[in-house]
């Protein structure tokens, strides 16, 4: 019995380390280290609840792309790895979240650097700043426009907006995250909007907070505190488990057929399926906290639909902040697609677009760049432009997404 068991262990060692040597020989390169920690590229900020690391690089990969990123003295990233930053031109500011700062690909693959690459190339003496951080809502993509105003001077800003930005405006710390930030509430129907937790504190790790709404339509603050983890003990496993991955191929396989088949799953389930989510209605039912709370404020949900208005109105509030910069001359606002928003405003039913259409009628901004229409008129799968197993996209997308935008934006 003993021979045996150490037969079967020598053939799955030989089996293994051949495994590993095939691997290695003949789709290694292909396969990236999966990392993209907490801990990488960002740090706590009082102004903006978090903000990127001052100076920092280095390789941001889900284990099937591999962008390598660049930030400046400033955390802003790079449009290329040596910078291509030109003290004498005009600027624009590209203002957004995770669709912005685009850290799935190379630093001259993002979005901003191809529409400075492309404006220079059209003879136009421009600076496209990229301001993006994964995470960020449209209040702190406001607030950080307005913090580095005074430094660059911004004659127009292009707003990116993503799905998730009316829900990130209205989360002020989400289950076990790192970092946590403010809001702009308004608690009475005809009163004004107004900043709570700016400057941001810092959070523990346990607390999680949001703007929730009362059936009479009346928001308020739900914090709640959650069971205690050891979070040290985690990024410790994680970069632990990063280290596996950099010697073992075989891991690196592993992660990647595992998140493959994670993203086929989770691509198979409905987004329709989430609109019927309601906060308020859960925590009444007893619960303290629950993970669905970030997908409640998507476009065409029950709450978007039901608080319109003032869902509209934050995001008016905060796009007219824009207006105190004093050398802007324009603000345009640029539509980030989703397979979700997609199916809503083909059927006519995105109260998103109503509003960025009101934004455009009303002047708050100058241009409206619709790529939900976009990708429906050339009849474009979405899936095209995307970044392997990923909802950000890939160079291609964001080159497409750089050609739209000059198509119908006039700088």
């Amino acid at each position: 019995m003993k021979k045996n068991i150490t037969l079967f262990a020598i053939s799955l060692c030989v089996s293994l380390l051949f495994l590993e040597i095939g691997i290695r020989l003949f789709i290694g390169s292909k396969i990236p280290v999966k990392d993209h920690r907490d801990d990488m590229f960002w740090v706590a900020n009082q102004e903006f609840g978090w903000a990127k690391k001052p100076n920092s690089s280095g390789y941001f990969s889900n284990g099937l792309y591999n962008g390598y990123i660049i930030n400046d003295h400033y955390g802003n990233r790079q449009n290329s790895d040596n910078g291509t930053f030109i003290e004498s031109n005009s600027n624009i500011f590209f203002i957004g979240d995770s669709t912005t700062v685009s850290l799935e690909v190379n630093n001259d693959e993002t979005v901003p650097a191809m529409l400075e690459n492309k404006l220079r190339q059209g003879g136009r003496n421009v600076n496209v700043l990229n301001f993006g951080v994964r995470g960020y809502g449209t209040d702190q993509s406001v607030r950080k426009a307005l913090h580095f105003a005074e430094y660059y001077k911004p004659r127009q800003i292009i707003y990116m907006y993503c799905d998730n930005d009316f829900i990130d405006n209205n989360t002020i710390k989400r289950s076990y995250k790192k970092f946590g930030k403010g809001v702009y509430i308004r608690p009475l129907v005809d009163g004004q909007f107004k900043a709570v937790n700016y400057p941001v504190a810092e959070y523990k790790h346990n607390t999680a907070a949001m703007v929730v709404f009362d059936p009479q339509g009346i928001p308020f603050i739900h914090r709640a505190t959650l069971p205690e983890k050891d979070l040290d003990f985690r990024e410790k496993h994680d970069r632990f488990k990063v280290a596996l991955k950099r010697n073992f191929y075989i891991l690196r396989a592993y992660s990647y057929l595992k998140d493959v088949f994670k993203h086929h799953l989770k691509e198979a389930m409905s987004p329709m399926a989430i609109h019927d989510i309601d906060p308020y209605a859960i925590i009444e039912s007893g619960k303290v906290w629950s993970e669905a709370f970030s997908s409640a404020y998507i476009d065409g949900s029950k709450v978007r639909v039901r608080h319109k208005q003032y869902f509209n109105e934050q995001m008016k509030f905060l796009l007219t902040m824009l207006r105190q910069i004093k050398s802007l001359e324009k603000v345009h606002l640029v539509w980030f697609p989703s397979s979700n928003e997609m199916q809503l405003f083909a059927a006519g039913k995105s109260v998103n677009h109503e509003l960025f259409a009101e934004l455009k009628q009303t002047g708050i901004v100058d241009s409206y760049v619709n790529l939900n229409a976009a990708l429906i008129t050339a009849k474009i799968d979405i899936q095209e432009l995307r970044s392997p197993a990923d909802h950000h996209f890939s160079r291609k997308g964001n080159e497409w997404i750089a050609a739209k935008i000059l198509e119908q934006i006039h700088f």
